[in-house]
């Protein structure tokens, strides 16, 4: 294929400008074309995407260009905008519907800088600042600034942006339960998950997504240590109850395994940590509803979410689910296979204390 005539001038836009300006290599590049139209990005091979709004992958590359366009705000929710992404919109115009001055930045292909808005210097100032007063008809924003000061842990927003925010408290209804999952599952992965927390509660914006949540708790829980994605979940488990959990992770309609491991946190957890204290019977019982005895990796990914949470050995548990495991019985069908079985358990793990002292 030979080289792609770029309709327009493309300009490289939000956060990978951004990234560069910090000394960071973006992740990915996204490009915002001027002075063209879909039938021209068509007819020079690049591949439509997206319904609402022009966005075509380069076929090459499959970065996102998107046609510059202004939006205008006639309804609820994210499919409530009408879109302009005629040949005369500018690229200052289309900067200026971008939530934060930081993201709504753009470079030319010659390396020039395009700042309209005064990005560079809130980056310089560690600034999170709002671009416009156009930020209001997204209220994803308020969570997506969040998660940005949980990227950014050394950017401060500004008050007047934090009082926008909070002004947004009533919309925040007209989003999408999936939404608002992906942001807060992003800023769980970033560098300080805490501040995402801390944001949540100085803005008065837990209603009604995250009403249920610790924040104070969780926002501590992840101040003095990195937790993988599975150890922030188990986290939420310890620190909330099952009813608490069931609403939660119901309304945002989450995936089974988060909710799953979030609940045997929940209820299993500080039976784990005070192992040693139950007799033979009940230990083996929690083993066995917690899956250390079904052939799957239920079990190593319990544990290791856990450990994350509070002081358990994980490898020695391992082992012992290994040794229980080798427990065989004979002679017995039907629900009497499984009574034998549970009985000879109980008398292998009474053997390991025995011989080797609790766990």
């Amino acid at each position: 294929m030979p080289d792609l005539r770029i309709p327009g001038t493309r300009y490289l836009v939000g956060g990978a400008v951004r990234d560069e300006l910090l000394g960071v290599t973006p992740r990915e590049r996204d490009w915002v074309i001027v002075g063209a139209d879909p039938e021209t990005m068509i007819e020079a091979g690049f591949i439509p995407v997206g319904k609402a709004y022009p966005v075509f992958l380069h076929p090459k590359t499959f970065e996102e260009h998107a046609l510059a366009r202004t939006e205008t705000k006639i309804g609820p929710g994210h499919g409530g905008f009408s879109f302009k992404n005629d040949a005369d919109v500018t690229l200052e115009q289309d900067l200026l519907r971008r939530d934060l001055t930081i993201n709504a930045m753009a470079k030319s292909a010659s390396g020039e800088l395009i700042d309209p808005y005064g990005g560079q210097n809130d980056l310089h100032a560690k600034k999170l600042k709002h671009v416009s007063t156009a930020f209001a008809e997204d209220p994803l924003r308020c969570f997506r600034v969040a998660r940005f000061a949980a990227k950014l842990p050394r950017f401060e927003i500004t008050t007047a942006t934090l009082d926008l925010i909070r002004s947004m408290g009533d919309q925040l209804n007209e989003l999408s339960a999936e939404r608002v999952w992906n942001e807060w599952v992003k800023a769980l992965e970033e560098i300080a998950p805490f501040r995402f927390y801390e944001v949540l509660r100085n803005a008065q914006i837990t209603a009604p997504w995250f009403s249920e949540l610790a924040l104070d708790e969780l926002a501590v829980g992840h101040r003095d240590r990195v937790l993988p994605l599975q150890g922030a979940f188990a986290l939420i488990g310890w620190l909330h109850s099952e009813q608490q959990l069931n609403s939660l992770f119901d309304r945002l309609m989450a995936p089974k395994k988060a909710k799953s491991l979030a609940l045997e946190i929940c209820r299993s957890g500080r039976l784990f940590e005070q192992f040693d204290q139950l007799d033979d019977e009940r230990a083996i019982d929690l083993l066995d509803q917690a899956g250390a005895f079904h052939g799957d990796a239920r079990f190593e990914t319990f544990l290791t979410a856990l450990s994350n949470v509070v002081d358990v050995d994980k490898k020695q548990f391992l082992k012992l689910q290994k040794s229980l495991r080798r427990v065989t019985t004979t002679g017995e069908q039907g629900p009497k296979y499984g009574q034998s079985l549970r009985h000879n358990r109980i008398k292998q793990l009474n053997a390991i204390r025995g011989g080797e002292g609790t766990l």
